[in-house]
């Protein structure tokens, strides 16, 4: 067919047999360049990481695996428009089965990459204006402030510029899976909370991105989850990528894993939602892999376009400083050794992602761990973020800087350890005079006991109060205990031995009284 139509074509204009024919031929063998440029290019993608690197790739995983105690790990490299690694490390589950790479993990804050293309696919679609103030689509948000409730626009929420809170009290726990209404009751609690920052300055706020997936649900009648799987996820073939932990226990995902004092531990992730927009998604490091493909690609995969070029490229770019580069929408931009990289960590309750985007020499890559440790981050360590970054500088022939360990890590786990042993130290001691002073008649009067018990007694109720009232009414003591069991569990576990301390020596006071 492509020659006849060619030949038409040159006959019309030249009229000429051997015209007809050189054109032909030139077509030709235009078209023959252009496949083997194609498969040229496919072929050097594809093998863009040789063995030595990946070999190195290996090592530098295993090895920090090893260090952080991280039962299992997914990894995608993407060059272009093809996905070059994809493997998994470690074990799944408490029965040992193998990470595969279409297994759901848990992305945390890589969702909100997600919510900003669903914002600007209905920006696109004219449903939606960047600049347009959150009350023309959610009439009822208010916040504190009227003024900063008719200002705060959806450009604001992308970029962590409204200046509302991080976190919403109590979003996220468990008691919020069954109620379908549940994101617009939390959000509406915003009315009595004052902004933390000034309008327009840099603050990272999930509640901003929960605020993007009501609106987002608002303008097309369906839910966030709903939206991204028929407008992002389907396009994109992303078959093991779900919007909750309950859709995603079709596909058999990693279990996740906490720490206890240093160990992972199995547990059971958490469904929530109150937090689609900011965390909620989970996604196999394939379909990550063709995620990272389209960001690379102005949108697009294969023949779907998720997004135009233009609305790509406004999502990654700069649009407020911040500590270590930029904020962009869902991503943060940063330069590295004169290199642009777009990346964005996430973490949830037993899990940690991060994506790394060199978009300059098209490298993409995409971690997932099924354990998140939050004791490291609260001390400093941020070596469990930085393995995809390690694996960019291994693919850009430089070595791997790992950020720098914390003997602080340490020292929080002594500090608390400490509190327990000083308890049980007290109370050995006590009970040793105590019994001292009963085997030496008339030693022990009321005067001394007042003073020597009554004292301690009221230190000790003080504690307990802190511990086991004060500390749940400043904190969600629930989703506290999901991130830092072992440290929960401490103090609760001091605070109750104060509590029972209390009531023995009040014991002892009183039977000297009633005998």
């Amino acid at each position: 067919m492509i020659a006849k139509s060619s030949s038409s074509k040159y006959s019309t204009r030249a009229g000429s047999g051997a015209h007809q024919f050189h054109s032909y031929r030139w077509l030709c063998l235009l078209a023959l360049i252009g496949m083997l440029l194609a498969l040229s290019h496919q072929t050097v993608a594809a093998q863009r990481v040789d063995e030595q690197t990946l070999s190195s790739i290996d090592a530098y995983i295993n090895r920090q695996m090893d260090e952080l105690r991280i039962p299992g790990l997914a990894l995608a490299i993407v060059h272009g428009d093809q996905i070059v690694v994809a493997k998994g490390y470690g074990v799944a589950n408490p029965q040992g089965a193998a990470i595969t790479t279409q297994m759901p993990f848990s992305i945390g804050s890589l969702t909100k990459s997600f919510t900003a293309i669903a914002i600007m696919q209905l920006v696109e679609d004219g449903k939606l204006e960047l600049d347009a103030p959150v009350q023309r689509y959610l009439p009822w948000f208010q916040v504190a402030d009227p003024a900063a409730s008719a200002s705060i626009t959806l450009r604001h929420l992308l970029t962590h510029t409204s200046g509302l809170p991080r976190d919403l009290e109590s979003s996220g726990m468990p008691d919020d899976a069954a109620n379908p209404l549940r994101l617009e009751q939390r959000l509406r609690e915003l009315n009595a909370t004052p902004l933390e920052f000034p309008l327009g300055s840099y603050s990272y706020s999930n509640a901003g991105y929960m605020l993007l997936a009501m609106i987002i649900q608002q303008v097309t009648g369906q839910s966030y989850e709903g939206y991204v799987a028929k407008q992002v996820f389907e396009p994109l073939g992303m078959s093991h990528s779900f919007g909750s932990i309950d859709a995603a226990r079709s596909a058999q995902p990693a279990t996740g894993y906490r720490y206890w004092f240093g160990h992972p531990i199995a547990a059971a992730e958490p469904a929530y939602r109150s937090g689609p927009g900011n965390g909620g998604l989970y996604a196999s490091v394939d379909d990550m892999g063709r995620y990272l493909i389209a960001q690379l690609n102005q949108g697009r995969l294969g023949s779907a376009a998720i997004l135009s070029p233009a609305g790509m490229a406004t999502l990654h770019q700069p649009a407020v400083e911040r500590a270590g580069g930029w904020y962009a929408m869902g991503w943060g931009v940063s330069q590295t050794n004169g290199r642009t990289l777009l990346s964005h960590s996430g973490q949830t309750y037993n899990y940690f992602a991060r994506m790394v985007l060199v978009p300059e020499q098209a490298w993409g890559v995409v971690v997932l761990q099924n354990s998140q440790y939050t004791v490291r981050l609260l001390a400093g360590d941020l070596r469990q973020d930085a393995l995809a970054d390690g694996v960019v500088s291994i693919l850009l022939g430089e070595t791997p800087v790992d950020p720098p360990s914390s003997n602080m890590f340490w020292l929080i786990y002594a500090g608390f350890g400490l509190l327990i042993v000083v308890q049980l130290a007290g109370i050995v001691r006590a009970s040793r005079i105590r019994r001292r002073k009963r085997s030496q008649p008339g030693q022990l009067t009321m005067r001394r006991s007042w003073w020597r018990i009554g004292l301690p007694v009221a230190g000790n109720l003080v504690w307990a109060g802190l511990m086991l009232l004060g500390l749940p009414a400043v904190v969600n003591l629930t989703e506290v205990g999901y991130q830092i069991p072992d440290l929960t569990a401490i103090l609760l576990a001091s605070g109750g031995l104060a509590l029972g301390w209390s009531i023995v020596r009040i014991t002892w006071i009183i039977r000297p009284l009633t005998s």
